[in-house]
């Protein structure tokens, strides 16, 4: 039996797709995969994984699982995933992901921190982080014995040193060898958390229940707000204006404390 997937949106939800795989080729099934970033398949330990490497969606003969979280919204990714795939008894995990011999060498010879706070587009704000000394919080990071280095895709705004990468790949062999991680609820995140990798998320709107199973090795960062998590409210959207923000102010629930968030890497690296 051949199970086709389709899933062609962002890399936080492409790597989500991974446990509904991993279930159909345990049942002895044919997996076709269309996804967006087929690298997160890299070396998967599978011969009945096909992936399909284009960019954009294409005629597929069968009948197609297309998984879409935004139609079910208030819930987890896996959880809306596994309904919509008609799986009714996988117990969730988080996704595994597999790197080559070389991409486990370390391309870093000392210990270190990645960060990336690379900014949401404008109208996206309610997902981005304000208000964070972040001069304090490298020289805390500095302080414990690891350098702090930043993944951006365009390297705009830095505020430790640059670590550019070719790919994802990259990305996941530098998370993979790092002892922190510190960033927005975005892809690196779920590689950093897929990894078991320590790891402070700032959350803005979205509900940390929604994307991560646990907080083993992990502390969700995010402030009060009268309408929390509306990033949930309307199903087949991607969240939705700030209702207290006008203009160029930062929504409430992405205005993070310094002294919180030292305290969050504090309590990672004492653990």
């Amino acid at each position: 039996m051949k199970t086709i997937i389709v899933r062609n949106i962002g890399f936080g939800d492409n790597i989500w797709t991974e446990p509904i795989v991993r279930h159909f080729l345990a049942q002895g099934e044919e997996v076709v995969l269309q996804v967006n970033h087929p690298c997160i398949f890299d070396h998967y330990p599978s011969s009945k994984l096909f992936l399909n490497r284009l960019e954009k969606i294409f005629p597929l003969q069968g009948w197609p699982i297309d998984l879409k979280f935004q139609e079910k919204p208030r819930m987890h990714y896996l959880k809306a995933f596994c309904e919509q795939a008609g799986i009714l008894d996988m117990k969730p995990s988080y996704p595994k992901l597999y790197l080559s011999e070389a991409e486990k060498k370390r391309k870093i010879p000392h210990r270190y921190a990645i960060f990336h706070l690379d900014p949401y587009k404008s109208k996206d704000n309610f997902r981005n982080v304000y208000g964070v000394d972040w001069e304090q919080v490298i020289r805390y990071v500095n302080s414990r014995g690891l350098e702090p280095i930043q993944i951006s895709g365009k390297g705009a705004d830095l505020i430790a040193k640059w670590a550019p990468t070719q790919d994802l790949r990259e990305v996941m062999s530098l998370i993979y060898n790092s002892d922190l991680f510190i960033g927005l609820d975005s892809g690196p995140s779920h590689i950093a958390a897929s990894l078991s990798i320590p790891s402070v998320i700032f959350f803005g709107s979205v509900n940390p229940k929604f994307r991560h199973l646990d907080s083993h090795k992990k502390v969700f960062l995010q402030s009060p707000c009268p309408f929390a998590h509306c990033y949930h409210e309307i199903p087949g959207s991607f969240g939705q204006p700030c209702r207290i923000a006008k203009g160029d102010e930062p929504p409430p629930c992405c205005v993070h404390d310094t002294a919180r968030v030292i305290e969050a890497i504090s309590s990672l690296l004492s653990d």
